[in-house]
């Protein structure tokens, strides 16, 4: 038995289709076919199914991936450890996150970039849950409740959303000053089934709500924050996201004294025998240093957080 072909076998397996393992093996399509095949040859049984729509694996082939991907996997971490005895952190770490939070982490990742140089940050923002094992990712920041129990996963802080709306809107419409206000102006909404929502929110004499209204309704926080600042109206938007627009005086905070509990942040990750040095770095500076991020009401805090080491 080549094993080659049992490492091109575990890739197909774990990336879900012969074009994606090529693809991750740098190999063409059809020598990645043909090593399957042979593999199957050499051990004289089936491996997987295969049809024009879908594969599934053979229980033999089933029983032949879970120990072979330990293999490859232990083959993996032995040459990661190899590469990585050397003074100087090198290499890439990929990490996804939503796109809402760009602004609070950008400035994170610009310090991990200067202080490690030869570590090359691939960060990709996107709505969607990443798979981060079958797309290549060592970590992922996400807000709300997890749903992949797979994961190891780090609770770094609870948001909070605040109360906000261009100073051009307040000017044109007037500026609250009770939370029945609220009531009156036109909110853009997040994550509404109706052109109406209830916000609940804690004050001086503890929770209270009021119900708004408006017709522009979206599923992502940074649409939101766009909206307001082109003067839409009035929203709920998490702290981080607006504190630079309301220090420059573009936003105004409505109701200060009201806010409203965010959902979770998270740093997670697959779950692993062998960290990569430089993976470990990054996530722990994130785990230490995004808490400060968006508990900071200033963006020259969360700048100089990054700093202190």
């Amino acid at each position: 038995m080549d094993p080659n072909d049992a490492f091109a076998f575990v890739e197909v397996i774990q990336r879900g289709s012969f074009t994606a393992a090529a693809r991750a093996l740098g190999l063409p399509k059809s020598v990645v076919s043909r090593r399957l095949a042979h593999l199957e040859e050499a051990l004289g049984v089936k491996l997987l199914q295969r049809t024009t729509r879908a594969q599934q694996m053979t229980e033999a082939g089933a029983a032949f991936f879970g120990r072979a991907k330990e293999a490859v996997d232990a083959l993996r971490e032995a040459s990661r450890a190899a590469t990585e005895r050397q003074d100087v952190l090198r290499g890439t770490v990929r990490v996804t996150t939503p796109p809402d939070m760009a602004g609070a982490i950008a400035p994170l990742f610009v310090e991990l970039a200067s202080t490690h140089p030869a570590i090359v940050l691939d960060v990709q923002l996107t709505g969607r849950i990443v798979d981060l094992v079958s797309e290549g990712f060592d970590l992922a920041i996400r807000a709300g409740r997890l749903v992949d129990s797979s994961l190891v996963a780090r609770k770094v802080v609870e948001s909070k959303l605040v109360i906000v709306a261009s100073r051009e809107y307040v000017t044109r419409c007037g500026e609250p000053t009770t939370l029945s206000d609220l009531a009156t102006c036109d909110a853009v909404l997040f994550r509404s089934k109706r052109a109406q929502a209830r916000w609940e929110l804690e004050g001086p004499n503890g929770a209270e709500g009021v119900d708004v209204k408006g017709n522009l309704i979206c599923d992502d926080f940074s649409f939101v924050f766009s909206s307001v600042m082109a003067h839409a109206g009035v929203a709920l938007i998490p702290l981080p996201l607006a504190t630079a627009a309301i220090a420059s005086g573009h936003l105004v905070r409505l109701l200060p004294q009201y806010e409203s509990g965010g959902s979770a942040l998270y740093v997670v990750w697959p779950p692993s025998h062998y960290v990569p040095e430089r993976v470990r770095v990054v996530r722990e500076f994130l785990v230490e240093h995004l808490s400060r991020a968006y508990l900071s009401d200033k963006p020259a805090d969360r700048l100089a957080s990054t700093r202190d080491g």
